[in-house]
């Protein structure tokens, strides 16, 4: 209901700039072609860091998930919120886009022209960072025990990424027929115009990322992260000390 909520308001906003009350509805009808609408989206192996204290990241999380995100040119999406399980999941995403417009003339005199999407690609990219202490190397048994908890993060991430284009897809079909609707613009606005249908279809996608598609993560994560799961984890790490002995054990701490 949220996610079309939404919409609903973002295409309000949008018709009082775009109406020409006069002709309103008047495009409908006059498109000549479909618009072409591609959404390529790349889901890219999860990427670790494995150099950092567990003391650092419990005190210095947030930040280094945004020095990650700047330094790849990403948006943040869901991450955790501490370290019970000695590691941190963070999900960051990339976006751009080819929007390509046509008009047709409304009247004879080409006084007034009807704006179109004529072709929309959309290059979505997704990426999971896994942080884990060095204080528990790689091949460790405790170093298998927390990747295996932040990998489910990664698995419910790109599950809602995946789940969310699907829709969108459809979605933005909706959306290019509303704005399409509003009317013709005249001669000397039609670029104007142009860049306000193109910035409204960004808001739509960013719409899509930044609220429906974060809450479905942030609902399918609190499955994962669940007292349960922690009390499970907890034990293993514990059976790990006895096996782990080629290098050193701290029992995990939240932070």
């Amino acid at each position: 209901m949220g996610r079309y909520y939404s919409l609903f308001i973002l295409v309000c906003v949008l018709a009082f700039f775009y109406t020409a009350p006069v002709f309103a509805g008047a495009c409908e009808d006059k498109k000549p072609f479909g618009t072409k609408i591609n959404i390529n989206l790349t889901i890219a192996p999860p990427v670790y860091d494995l150099k950092k204290t567990q003391s650092y990241l419990t005190q210095n999380g947030q930040t280094t998930i945004n020095k990650w995100l700047k330094t790849n040119n990403l948006q943040g999406l869901w991450a955790s919120s501490d370290m019970e399980i000695a590691g941190l999941a963070s999900g960051g995403w990339g976006v751009s886009y080819d929007m390509r417009m046509k008009t047709q003339n409304l009247d004879r005199y080409g006084a007034y022209h009807c704006p179109y999407f004529q072709v929309i690609n959309i290059q979505l990219f997704y990426r999971t960072m896994i942080f884990i202490p060095r204080d528990y190397p790689e091949g460790t048994c405790a170093f298998d025990v927390i990747d295996e908890h932040e990998i489910r993060h990664h698995q419910v991430n790109t599950d809602a990424v995946e789940k969310y284009v699907a829709r969108m897809e459809h979605d933005l079909n909706y959306m290019v027929r509303q704005m399409e609707s509003y009317g013709p613009s005249p001669r000397q606005h039609i670029q104007n115009r142009f860049a306000q249908m193109q910035e409204g279809m960004r808001d739509a996608v960013q719409l899509y990322f930044q609220e429906a598609m974060y809450k479905e993560m942030r609902i399918g994560n609190s499955h994962v992260d669940t007292p349960e799961e922690y009390a499970r984890s907890s034990v293993l790490l514990r059976a790990c000390q006895q096996k782990d002995r080629d290098g050193p054990y701290h029992t995990a701490s939240g932070g």
